[in-house]
């Protein structure tokens, strides 16, 4: 029976969220409680093991937010403001 169960669980499968901010602050970028380095012009990239949907929290100066992450999923966020009504969302998911 434990076999059963053992080949029964998903593999975990890399999921990536990348970006842009455009006029980053001197504000750390967390996402899942890790802090993310961002580069001078404003790109980051995220990477982490999943093996079934999850919620991730991502905060960046005043900005705090939930993305829904799907395992082998690629994420692209446009954050070109401190208002999360102006982020867009590409690659995996597209608003």
């Amino acid at each position: 029976m434990a076999l059963l169960l053992l080949s029964c669980n998903p593999k975990a499968e890399i999921a990536q969220i990348t970006g842009t901010i455009s006029n980053p602050i001197e504000a750390p970028l967390i996402i899942d409680g890790k802090t993310v380095e961002v580069s001078p012009e404003g790109d980051f990239s995220y990477e982490r093991a999943a093996e079934r949907p999850q919620l991730l929290d991502l905060a960046y100066g005043n900005l705090e937010w939930t993305l829904f992450l799907m395992p082998h999923s690629h994420i692209n966020l446009s954050i070109p403001d401190q208002s999360l009504e102006l982020i867009k969302y590409g690659g995996d998911h597209q608003k």
